[in-house]
């Protein structure tokens, strides 16, 4: 458990520090004429599934695979409890090329076999989300990268930001972002982009 908030910490730093470059880009685009802003992720996170605002977690920064089931279904183990009393996600569920109906398996306190739909089915393409308003877990969302098998779990919010589509999918689908260098160390990676009016 202290391996998960330690991880938990690690990831609330670098949304702050990355939050001010994030502000930059705004800015700049901005100035470029672009007409809508970028969406951000939030300084404050999203309310948490318990109720208790400081057990959310706005993104689980990494990939998880999915594989073929024997009904043709697609499975995605994600393992994760999302918040410190929150529900424990076990696994989201979607037909290939259907996305946008999967399910989340997930348990609660002494409920083990609930299902929802998440509160936003996003892919990674770049086609708008799908809200899902009768989702009992409404601050989870789900970006689905079909042609890689693999999906990122977090709030709907910060799934659908440019920050995530710059630093997890290598600026897919975007159109005004293009990627001219990258490096890598250890533990760091710092990528530069050039910014198209």
């Amino acid at each position: 458990m202290l391996e998960v908030n330690q991880l938990l910490a690690q990831i609330q730093y670098a949304l702050r520090r990355e939050r001010a470059a994030l502000l930059v880009l705004e800015l700049a685009l901005h100035a470029l004429g672009q007409a809508a802003p970028l969406a951000l992720p939030s300084s404050t996170p999203p309310p948490a599934l318990d109720g208790d605002a400081d057990a959310s977690v706005p993104f689980v920064p990494t990939w998880f695979p999915c594989s073929a089931g024997p009904d043709g279904q697609m499975v995605c183990a994600i393992r994760v409890t999302f918040g410190r009393r929150g529900p424990f996600l076990q696994r989201f569920e979607f037909r290939d090329g259907r996305a946008q109906e999967g399910e989340l398996r997930y348990s609660e306190g002494q409920a083990t076999a609930l299902r929802s739909s998440p509160g936003v089915t996003l892919d990674a393409g770049g086609a708008p989300g799908v809200p899902h308003p009768d989702s009992r877990l409404p601050g989870v969302g789900i970006l689905v990268d079909g042609p890689r098998r693999r999906i990122l779990v977090g709030a709907p919010a910060f799934l659908a930001s440019a920050y995530l589509r710059l630093m997890f999918l290598d600026g897919e689908g975007s159109r005004r972002f293009y990627k001219t260098d990258e490096r890598r160390s250890t533990r760091e990676r710092v990528v530069t982009w050039r910014v198209e009016p």
